[in-house]
């Protein structure tokens, strides 16, 4: 991977508004019109689906999303992680008629992270030793293997189409759920990871910048931002 100059960790990494603040000046935007939801798909076009945040309430609401080709969900698809909540995910992504689902998970689906130990899982009402029962029953060895109908990225890639898409899970440090990674260099390491290649990019959080000022205090993360500046080829997207 090259670019053209090294990423390092902002300087106001601890205070996502005074970093914003600083940098905004140099960031170009451009809001980008979508198709209305009901529009025809066109043989010539590849149509995708966003969603995220569904938090296991999704799957009672029959299928009222957008007609698409490829569905992207960008995590917290169950409120804790539990397999319940996973299986009834998987069972209603199992009945929509994309193409291809691609998901990530989020903050809220802890049993996927492993790097939570016994002490952090019992915090939320998980015990590894049940969840490693619930797989070996099934003769599964992950928790993602729950997910058979989509494909799963976690600091991984999948080409669609001649679309390359890279999914990652990380955020900064919040009220100790999954996928929490210190401001700085644990979580630049991450974002060091993305291909420069990678046309649609889906995390779980946010660059600094966007969304409200709630957000902005709690998820944004400078060094995404810095990735994107250090001279690497921006994604045509991205999805959080």
């Amino acid at each position: 991977m090259s670019c053209d100059e090294e990423i390092t960790v902002d300087k106001d990494s601890g205070n996502p508004s005074k970093a914003w603040e600083r940098i905004q000046v140099h960031q170009q935007h451009m809001v980008c019109p979508n198709p209305h939801p009901t529009a025809p798909i066109t043989d010539d076009k590849i149509r995708f689906v966003c969603i995220s945040d569904t938090h296991g309430k999704i799957e009672g609401s029959g299928n009222k999303l957008p007609s698409g080709d490829v569905l992207l969900h960008a995590g917290d698809f169950t409120q804790r992680g539990q397999m319940r909540e996973i299986e009834k995910f998987n069972s209603y992504l199992g009945s929509l008629p994309y193409k291809i689902k691609v998901v990530i998970a989020g903050n809220h689906d802890i049993s996927f992270d492993d790097s939570m130990n016994e002490l952090r899982l019992n915090g939320f009402g998980l015990q590894k030793s049940a969840i490693e029962s619930y797989l070996s029953a099934r003769g599964l060895r992950s928790v993602p293997e729950l997910l058979t109908n989509a494909i799963y990225l976690q600091d991984s890639s999948v080409t669609i189409c001649g679309i390359k898409i890279y999914g990652s899970p990380w955020q900064p440090v919040f009220c100790d759920w999954g996928f929490n990674l210190s401001r700085g260099e644990d979580i630049l390491e991450k974002w060091q990871k993305i291909p420069t290649n990678t046309q649609i990019l889906i995390t779980h959080g946010p660059p600094v910048g966007h969304l409200g000022t709630w957000a902005r205090w709690l998820f944004k993360c400078e060094e995404a931002k810095n990735f994107w500046k250090s001279g690497r080829k921006y994604p045509m997207r991205q999805i959080f």
